[in-house]
């Protein structure tokens, strides 16, 4: 990450997203959710970033990092149209 400046802080953050995402379809959910753990460091308002980590930690059946992804998505975002379906995810988990 040396490449970007000081005031990269938003591309940074986007590189770490993006890198989820790569090892999200590589089906590498543990790195998925490291690189997406970095992204919310520096964004951790981003309700994409969110939605997504929120995909992960149900994938991998993690229902504390589930709810409490959840919980922070409903305070950013609302309006979200996904929030019943995530809702129910959780409450679906062992």
């Amino acid at each position: 990450m040396r490449l970007l400046g000081k005031n990269d802080i938003d591309k940074k953050a986007e590189i770490y997203f993006n890198l989820a995402l790569v090892h999200k379809e590589a089906d590498q959910l543990s790195e998925a959710r490291e690189k997406l753990s970095e992204a919310l460091k520096i964004s951790p308002n981003n309700p994409r970033y969110l939605d997504t980590m929120l995909e992960i930690s149900i994938m991998k059946k993690d229902k504390i990092l589930a709810q409490s992804t959840y919980d922070k998505l409903a305070e950013v975002n609302p309006e979200n149209k996904k929030l019943k379906e995530w809702e129910r995810k959780i409450e679906e988990m062992e």
